[in-house]
C-alpha cells in the first residue's frame, strides 16, 4: 500500500488573511503550495478554488479560532467581523464538501513556536506581514500534534527534540 497524499488549508482569518497551502506524503516532510496574504474577497475565492480543485482528494482545514472574550470583545469591531465572517465561510465550505475542520486557538499555536521557529521545520516563507506564516504554524502544529509528522531531528536547530515528542505524547 503506497503513502497517502493529504492536502492541507490552513489560515490565519482575519482582514488580511494568513493563507499556507501545502501537500504531504504520509511520512514524508510537507511541502508548502501557495503561501499567501489576501483580502477578504480574495480569500473566498481561494478558498472556493481549493475545495472545487482538490474535492476527490484528502483535504485538512486548519483554521486559527476566534473566541470572543473581554480582551476580543474591546476590539475594533470592523477587525472582528473580519475574522469571524471568514471562519464562518470556512465552517460553510466544509460542511458544503464533507471536509473536517480543526480549529486551533492562538494561544495553543504561539505557546509552541515560543521555543520552535518555522525554519526548524523548514516551512518558513518570506514577505507579508506575517499572518501567511501564522497560517504555516497552525499547519504544522496541527501535524506534530496529529501524529502526521515526524520530522527528522535535522529539522530542530533550536531547542531539544525530546521535548517536542514529550509535547504530543
Amino acid at each position: 500500500m503506497g503513502a497517502t497524499l493529504m492536502f492541507a488549508l490552513c489560515l490565519d482569518p482575519g482582514k488580511l488573511t494568513g493563507v499556507c497551502f501545502f501537500e504531504q506524503d504520509e511520512g514524508n516532510d510537507p511541502a508548502i503550495i501557495d503561501s499567501l496574504e489576501l483580502n477578504q474577497k480574495d480569500t473566498y475565492q481561494y478558498i472556493e478554488k481549493i475545495f472545487t480543485d482538490y474535492k476527490n482528494k484528502e483535504l485538512k482545514v486548519i483554521c486559527e479560532d476566534f473566541i470572543i472574550s473581554q480582551r476580543t470583545a474591546q476590539m475594533k469591531t470592523s477587525d472582528t467581523r473580519f475574522s469571524l465572517e471568514i471562519i464562518g465561510a470556512v465552517r460553510y465550505f466544509c460542511l458544503k464538501h464533507k471536509k473536517p475542520l480543526v480549529l486551533q486557538t492562538p494561544a495553543t499555536m504561539k505557546k509552541f513556536f515560543h521555543t520552535w521557529s518555522l525554519k526548524d521545520f523548514n516551512m518558513w516563507t518570506k514577505g507579508g506581514e506575517g499572518h501567511k506564516r501564522d497560517a504555516a504554524r497552525h499547519g504544522v502544529f496541527y501535524l506534530l500534534q496529529s501524529g502526521k509528522w515526524d520530522p527528522p531531528m535535522n529539522h530542530t536547530a533550536k531547542g531539544d527534540y525530546e521535548n517536542l515528542e514529550r509535547m504530543f505524547n
